[in-house]
């Protein structure tokens, strides 16, 4: 019997929605040294992954812009920024400090860590690609 496409629709769906469930990338410096949050203890930046709807509609509003504009972006500069923004479209907040001092979260510092501190903003871009942390453990029993 053939699968009504509502149900093959909800399981794809049901693939993708671990994506959405914010993931923990415990950031290291350039000198593979951990980040910590003010108190001292190991920093934190919870990210969500490449299929979540919020890069989704980070994509599509691009898309839009890009259209818009003529196209996307040219120079370095552009893509670097374009790159950073998009990873703060999936951060979902943090607990980190630099220099001793306590970063409030918002998507305009994420962007702003993430085009200044390319090391932290791979560290996340990796983390939101690697489908199999966002997925269930499945048990073996």
């Amino acid at each position: 019997m053939a699968t009504k496409t509502a149900d093959w629709a909800a399981l794809v769906k049901a693939e993708i929605e671990p994506d959405n469930q914010p993931q923990d990338v415990f950031p290291i410096d350039r000198y593979d040294e951990p980040y910590v949050d003010a108190d001292g203890n190991p920093a934190v930046i919870r990210v969500l992954g490449e299929y979540s709807d919020a890069l989704k509609a980070f994509d599509r509003q691009m898309t839009i812009k890009d259209a818009e504009n003529g196209g996307g972006p040219q120079t370095d500069e552009e893509k670097e920024q374009r790159a950073s923004e998009r990873c703060a479209a999936a951060t979902t907040g943090w607990n980190i400090a630099i220099g001793g001092k306590e970063i409030p979260f918002s998507k305009e510092n994420a962007a702003t860590l993430y085009t200044n501190g390319v090391w932290i903003r791979t560290q996340v871009y990796i983390r939101m690609q690697k489908r199999k942390r966002f997925l269930p453990v499945k048990s073996s029993a």
